[in-house]
């Protein structure tokens, strides 16, 4: 991929994350569940490091999950 294509695309998403980001949350979140993901990440010097991805996951008082963050 180009960089003018990835930069396109970036522009593209960024609009939907900021507003995802400044979403008003439930007041309440019942049930969370925290988790994570890993992935393996080639690093600079050619080797692989795992790295994770971790999520928070809320049920509302409705039983509807949302996506809480993630980092």
């Amino acid at each position: 991929m180009s960089d003018s294509l990835i930069s396109r695309i970036v522009d593209k998403i960024t609009p939907g994350i900021r507003e995802w980001q400044n979403r008003t949350l439930d007041p309440i979140y019942p049930i969370v569940y925290m988790d994570a993901m890993v992935f393996k990440i080639k690093d600079d010097n050619g080797f692989y490091k795992n790295k994770a991805l971790h999520f928070v996951i809320g049920i509302n008082l409705e039983g509807k999950k949302d996506l809480l963050g993630m980092g």
